[in-house]
């Protein structure tokens, strides 16, 4: 015990904590790339709104009967479709007709010429005079736009005759 008094004294290790600033998250901007890659075209004619692109072209609006319209037999009426230009070119009154494509021959003309000229965008009424046949069914019919050599705008109708 007599030793114990007489050895110096040593440093003894002591903890002390101390604070330490720990790093935050920050936030950067990362730059993010958008491709556009065209394909260079070169149009004939450029497109009007609202137009298809095509030289001619068209949208059915509305028909007159509505499919499944029941008829008595041998009873005319008048189908009506009317139909705006979607295409680029005008249907021209003099070289611009509808007729009659295929199904039921219920017309009782086969050919008629527009009334006047449809600029692209502008609506025609087509219209074409019928007639129920004597027998009873149903009967469909098929009608077209034709310019020159260009068919287009298929109109149908289908009509049931009751005896």
């Amino acid at each position: 015990t007599q030793t114990a008094v007489f050895i110096t004294p040593t440093d003894v290790a002591t903890i002390t904590s101390t604070a330490t600033i720990l790093p935050t998250e920050t936030m950067t901007a990362t730059p993010t790339f958008f491709f556009v890659l065209s394909t260079p075209t070169v149009p004939t004619e450029t497109p009007k709104p609202g137009s298809s692109g095509l030289k001619y072209d068209c949208r059915i609006v509305s028909k007159t009967p509505a499919d499944g319209a029941i008829y008595a037999p041998n009873v005319g009426f008048v189908t009506r479709w009317q139909v705006i230009n979607m295409g680029t070119g005008t249907w021209d009154s003099d070289n611009a007709d509808y007729r009659y494509e295929s199904g039921d021959r219920l017309h009782t003309s086969g050919v008629y010429d527009l009334d006047k000229s449809i600029s692209p965008g502008e609506q025609a009424d087509i219209k074409v005079d019928m007639k129920a046949p004597g027998n009873g069914g149903t009967f469909s019919t098929t009608w077209i736009i034709k310019i020159g050599k260009a068919e287009f705008c298929q109109m149908t109708v289908t009509i049931q005759v009751n005896n």
